[in-house]
Parts: C-alpha cells; structure tokens; sequence
C-alpha cells in the first residue's frame, strides 16, 4: 500500500480544522494558505513531529500507536473500540446508540491528527465485498506516514483477569505452514477457475455455480464445516479475506488472483497471517455466527462487524503477555464488556435513559435496569459471536489455541507463538522458528522426500515460506495432511516454473537443497529433458506473418529479398520494421475478435470463405471435423468422438462455431452434437404410419372434426379439407363414415 499523507488533504479540510492543526505543531496563522505551508514544512521535521506528539492526549496517542500497528489504515469505528478496549477513558455524552462510534472518535480526534476518507486507496481493495452485497461502507481513518514513523509500539492496560488453574497443557492449534498451504490450494483452484464469475445483475454478487465448483474443488463438502470444525459459509469468508488482502483481484468481472499473491508464500508466517487477519476484519460481507449473508441484518449491524473484530484484535492484545496459560472465554468476554459495554454492540440495543425530568433516585435505577438489559443482550449477541470469531478465522489463522470441552464448545483460548508475533511484534525463539522469520530467503534445510515417481512428500513442521513458495510454483499439489503435503512434479509444473524465470540448474539445486535424500538420477535427466524441448519452442510476441498460395511463392520472395524467415510451408516470418512496407490483400491483427468466416449447414458441412480466413481456422476446425477438400470439412460422430477423447469437451465446439460462424449454430445440428458428444438424449422421437381423410364440404369436413367417435382417431389437419388418421383405425373410421352416410 502507498504510504498516505495528510497534504492532498489539507486544502479540501475546514478552514477551522487545518488552522488548528498547525496551532498544535506549534503555529498560528490566520489564513487557509499559510496554516498548509507550515504544516506541510512541520511534517518534514521529525524533530517537530516528536515534539507535537509528546503534547498529544494518551486517547490520542494510543490510536496512533495502533494506526501504525495494523498498517496505516483502520475503519473509524474499528479504531474507536480498539482504543477503547485497550483502556482509555472516553467521555460518556452521546443520548443516542448509532451516534456512539462517531461521538468516541470525535471525541479521540480531539488534535484532528486523523483524516476519514470513504473512498481512498485502501479501502477501494474491499470495493468488491462492499458491492457484492451492497453494505455500508465504513470510513477508514489514516493520516500521514511521517507522523506514524515517530510512533512507538503501543503502550496499553492489560485485562486483570488470570489464566485457568486446571488448564491441559495442550489444546488445538494451526501450524503456520497448514495456513499457507490451504490459501495457496485456494488460489489455485480460483486460477484453474479461470477466475470467479461476478453477476452484475445481482449487485456483483458472484455467481452460485462458481461457488459450487470452487468448494468442490476444495472438498468443502459441508458448508457450515472447515478442517473439522465449524464454520459457516467458508468459501464467502476466505474470498473476502483474499480480496481484503489484495490476493484477489477484480478484472472485466471476474475475481482473479492478483499480482501480490504471486509473492505472497515467500513472505513470513506472521506477514502473511498479518494481511489475511486483516482481510477477514474487514469483510463485511460475512458473519461468524451461522447466518446467511443476506439475512445478516436480522442480528447484527453490518457496519459494526469491522469495528467488533478489530475490538476482538484488541482483546487479545490485551490478554496478560506475562502468562502462557489458558484464559476462560467467561472471563475475557466480561472484561471486554467493563471496557465497551456501555458503548457498544454488534446487535441493536435500547439507548441509555435520558435524565430528564427524573430524580437522581429514578435515574440511578433505570440507570441500572439498562445496564442489566444491555449486560443480557451482550451475552446473547455479542459473547456468542466473540466464542465464534475466535473458532473460526482467528483459530485458521493460528492465532490463538482452543480449549474445548466437545468438538463445537470452546472453553478457553490461549495466544499461540504465532499470535504472539503478530499482534505484539515480538518473537520467541520460537515463534521465530514457526514463522521463517530468522531463516534468509535462500535457507537450505532437509523438508521434503522426493520419490522416482515424481512424487514430493513435503514435511509441513520444517518448510521455510521460500520452500513452500517454490513448491507451489513448480510442482502440482495432489493432498495434504496434518502434517505431511504431496507434491507431484509434472511437465506443466516444471514449465509453469521456468517461464517465472527459473534456470534448470537452480532448479535441481532447489530440489536437492531441500531434499532429505539425493534426486533420483532420472528425475534429474527427465527435467532436463523437459526444459531442452521448452528451449525448442520460440515464443514471437506481436508477430507479423505472411501468407503465400504456394511454397514456390514464398520462397521466390524471400529470394527475391524479403525480410524475413520461412515459417511452416507457405508462411514467412517478417522482421518488424519490414512489416508496414508489405503490401498485402488481406491483413490480421490476431489481437482482436475471432473472424467470421465458416459457413455452416444443418448436415455438419462447414464451409472456409477463403477471403476472410487466418491461419488458425483450419487447425480449429480439424480438431473436431474430418477434412473433406481445402476449403470444407465435415461434421460426424466419428470425428467429434475422437476429440472427446482427447480431452475436449463439447462446450469448446459450440464456442468455435458461435465465434467463427457466420450465421448461427443450426438447432438440429447443435442437438445432433450434444447427442454424439455423450449428453443426456432428448425424447426419442418416432414415426406412425397415416391415412389422409380428405373431405371437399368444408360444412361435412367441420361436422367430422368434431365427431366425439372420430375424434380418439384423428391426429390433425392438414389444410381445409383434409386430417390425418390412425393408420390402425382406418376401418371403424370407415364403418362410422357408412353409417352416417358419407
């Protein structure tokens, strides 16, 4: 993220506000203008910075320090209940609920240090969650990156409460690697997806079948399960978590991996856990209780969700870093509420009593009859969804290990290494162990066995991020385990890593570096096999080919001086600057729309319009059709089995013909497909014998049609003057026709 500051700001701000902000660095100016420009010199003095902030109130000062804690950029309402659940004393004025969260942080913007922006860079990462479901959109609160370099780590009252006597000494928690590992199986199965289709004619929401298909990839069979323990609605929360920490990108509709996922694996455990934390903060588009997106408003406020999780960060900040214990969940969610309670809520709640026209009596009982009430919507709402955030996403981000007393009920939690170093910034041996902090980019260390099959058995306990990031570009992922994940080398895998820029030699180096066994001697010749054919292959971006009706053609011109090479046999491969000098009938810029150029009939005869071919359309079209002269090919059964079998499917054939027909698809033709591609068959359709009943009297003709006798025998009409009859029923029809006389 670029670092913010406070100096496009400043000329849109109050008059009122920018002149008071230089008054606390130490100037005072009358003016708009002049109030900017020392301003803007101030923030370039660390010296002035340091000296501005000592004077800065402790509310002040410790929303500062948890700014630049959680990167720079946190929702206003988020920043508000971290201060407040770490222990600053705000004042208490507001009469009105929903006016609380913007009160409080008025109320901590007291020097207007702090700038909201509904529409800034980073908040513009989470558009997509917001208009998936189309929720409120919280302002996000920074300001400049030269005030937050002069800020200290943060300095708060930790929770007096004090860890269970009668704890295990071990309870359930997620190893850094099984965390990296499950967000890179998700990027790729997004990425074999092609991406994750958006329906913008639902507010962007993204198409059901997609999410279909992505948990069926995943094996999320259950939908309110994930590893075993519960979780509601997994593929909704991870796709908002992955696009909160920029994994996740929107391009012409659809969600594909972004740039940044690519560097994602190499980075440290804690960065990592640290972005994806941060992502499921601030997804509004999901709850942790076990309700539907759509009916989230029903129990709890949407706008609220990203100011609980980051108050639920907070509180586990505020566990005693001293003890290693575990603390009971009763204990933390009362804690929590001392601090909050009276101020706020996820769930809609009474307003506190008014005084007016009360005696202090009066006052101080419905004071504490609200209290009471406030204390019992809490443990409904707000205790239940602290136990579930903290099983859901911050036990799959390992930052914190369980207590269950049965597989759904957790009890107690403790803080694991992890969690430590990501909410404190301090590190333990340790933690700095689990999190690849202290191992260099290029560690060497014994993690997986590679097998004469091709097969990688990694050990996830000892992979580096480095590791885990080579392995997920240059080898396939078939399964994972607790501990263990298989690997399997393939020809696409091996490719897919050498065109990232990995030599075969650093490669094998790699494999060998973190092998417990020496590679296998073929492994190490097929590899090099491999990359020898991708050497074969040249890759000409922005070619310019020509096409000659002969080969004769093309080599007398490149005889007669032509600037280029032969290519196949009646192609020559131009030199760039030669291309614009050539004088040809026809031009093709591959860049844009497929040409339209097949014609098609109903039998499967698919006809080339020469003048509007490219190069390309003959070897489409032999895929699936048998070449009956240059110009036609032919649609069979025979033909479209064969490429089946190679792995097509039927769905590619009707793209071809759509794109590259000039009319469309024929109905029969697309069924005769269907059915020859092994599809589910229609209706069998049969053939019955008829006789014709022809009758010139239209009155007579009329007087038949209606016959209720006649009538089980007759099939329709055929104009005027004639119906079709049963073939088997020809003599009742005769016999009914004698007996009225006809």
């Amino acid at each position: 993220m670029q670092e913010a500051t406070l100096d496009a700001g400043l000329s849109d701000a109050r008059s009122a506000d920018v002149t008071a902000l230089a008054r606390f660095f130490g100037g005072k100016f009358p003016h708009k203008d002049d109030a900017i420009a020392y301003i803007k010199a101030a923030l370039n003095d660390p010296e002035l910075v340091r000296a501005t902030l000592s004077r800065c109130e402790p509310n002040e000062l410790l929303a500062l320090q948890l700014l630049k804690h959680f990167d720079g950029a946190v929702s206003a309402g988020g920043l508000t209940i971290a201060v407040c659940t770490l222990g600053a004393s705000l004042p208490r004025g507001s009469t009105r609920y929903s006016d609380n969260l913007p009160y409080l942080f008025e109320a901590i913007n007291r020097h207007r240090l702090f700038t909201q922006n509904r529409s800034s860079d980073w908040l513009r990462r989470t558009d997509w969650q917001v208009e998936w479901r189309t929720y409120y959109r919280a302002s996000v609160v920074y300001t400049d990156a030269r005030i937050l370099a002069q800020i200290q780590p943060p300095q708060f009252a930790a929770f007096d409460i004090a860890p269970l006597e009668n704890a295990p000494s071990a309870g359930i928690a997620r190893r850094p690697q099984n965390i990296t590992f499950h967000v890179l199986g998700l990027l790729n199965a997004i990425q074999k997806m092609n991406g994750l289709r958006l329906n913008k004619t639902q507010g962007q929401v993204i198409r059901a079948a997609d999410l279909a298909k992505l948990a069926t990839l995943l094996k999320w069979d259950k939908n309110d399960e994930l590893d075993g323990r519960p979780f509601p609605y997994p593929t909704e929360a991870f796709i908002g978590a992955l696009v909160g920490a920029d994994l996740l990108t929107r391009q012409e509709g659809v969600l594909v991996p972004s740039d940044v996922a690519t560097q994602f694996a190499a980075l440290p455990y804690a960065a990592q856990a640290k972005k994806l934390m941060l992502g499921f903060v601030n997804n509004q588009a999901w709850n942790e209780c076990d309700l539907h997106p759509d009916n989230l408003a029903r129990s709890l406020m949407r706008d609220h969700l990203t100011a609980g999780r980051m108050g639920l960060l907070a509180v586990l900040m505020a566990l005693p870093q001293d003890e290693r214990g575990y603390f009971a969940l009763s204990d933390i969610e009362q804690a929590w509420f001392q601090r909050v309670g009276e101020v706020f809520s996820l769930a809609y709640r009474p307003p506190p009593p008014s005084g007016y026209n009360r005696t202090p009596t009066q006052i101080k009982n419905e004071q504490q009859k609200w209290l009471d009430n406030i204390r019992d919507l809490w443990l409904k709402a707000d205790a239940r969804w602290m136990a579930q955030a903290l099983s859901t996403w911050a036990y799959q981000l390992g930052l914190v290990e369980l207590c269950a007393a049965g597989e759904d009920l957790v009890t107690a939690i403790r803080l694991t290494d992890l969690g430590r170093e990501v909410l404190h910034g301090n590190s333990t041996t340790a933690s700095a162990s689990a999190s690849g902090a202290s191992q260099p980019a290029n560690a060497e260390q014994s993690a997986w066995v590679i097998q004469p099959t091709f097969e990688i058995v990694a050990y996830l306990d000892h992979l580096t991020p480095p590791q885990l990031a080579f392995l997920n570009l240059h080898a396939e992922c078939v399964s994972s385990l607790q501990h263990t994940a298989h690997y399997r080398l393939t020809r696409d895998s091996v490719y897919r890593g050498l065109e990232s820029g990995t030599a075969v030699d650093d490669l094998l180096a790699t494999l060998q570096a973190g092998a417990r066994n020496p590679l296998p001697q073929n492994i190490v010749v097929e590899l090099k096999s491999w990359a020898q054919l991708r050497e074969r292959i040249v890759l000409h971006r922005n070619a310019h080919l020509v096409e000659f009706a002969s080969q004769q053609g093309r080599d007398a011109a490149l005889a007669g001086g032509l600037p280029g090479a032969a290519l196949g046999d009646r192609f020559a491969l131009l030199q760039p600057d030669a291309a614009a000098k050539i004088h040809t009938d026809k031009r093709v810029d591959y860049k844009q729309p497929p040409i339209k150029c097949v014609s098609i009939r109903e039998t499967g005869k698919l006809t080339l319009r020469h003048a509007s071919a490219d190069i390309l359309i003959g070897a489409q079209l032999t895929r699936w059709a048998k070449p009956v002269s240059a110009q036609q090919w032919q649609l069979t059964q025979a033909s479209v089995a064969a490429a089946i079998k190679t792995g097509a499917v039927i769905s590619d054939l009707y793209a071809l013909l759509e794109s590259r027909g000039i009319a469309p698809l024929p109905a029969l033709l697309k069924l005769a497909l269907r059915h020859w591609a092994g599809g589910k068959r229609a209706a069998p359709a049969t053939i019955q014998p008829v006789t014709i009943l022809r009758c010139a009297d239209s009155k007579t003709f009329y007087t038949i049609l209606g016959s209720e006798q006649l009538k089980p025998f007759l099939h329709g009409c055929l104009g005027e003057d004639a119906v079709l009859v049963d073939a088997s029923a020809v003599d009742a029809v005769q016999q009914i026709i004698k007996w009225a006389g006809l």
